[in-house]
């Protein structure tokens, strides 16, 4: 098992990505749900809806379980409360990570055409 090859608070790293993150949140998660097999559209659907309707919860609950599945994709440590505490208190940052993992990842982005 290994750790995510970005660190949690390099998102300023890549600011374009972090913008992208906070601006335009539902498409980001959209190309993470994509990058795990789930409907983009759907998640980024899912996504405005759970975040008017839930606020943080809702907006963490759906996060972490992208979380979740992301890691177990790529074979990371964590657990699913892990990422639902980084969803909640440090959820640009955890986005800009996710986003900066799958978009390095040639493998993710093969499976995100197909």
């Amino acid at each position: 098992m290994s750790e995510f090859q970005y660190p949690l608070f390099g998102c300023f790293e890549d600011c374009y990505l972090c913008l992208y993150a906070y601006c335009c949140s539902c498409f980001a998660v959209g190309e993470i749900a994509e990058s795990v097999g789930d409907d983009k559209w759907l998640c980024c659907l899912l996504h405005i809806c759970l975040t008017h309707l839930c606020g943080i919860w809702g907006y963490a609950g759906q996060r972490a379980i992208l979380r979740q599945k992301l890691r177990e994709q790529k074979g990371y440590e964590g657990s699913l409360a892990e990422d639902f505490a980084l969803s909640c208190f440090c959820a640009w940052c955890s986005l800009t990570q996710e986003l900066r993992e799958i978009r390095d990842d040639p493998g993710l982005l093969r499976m995100e055409r197909q």
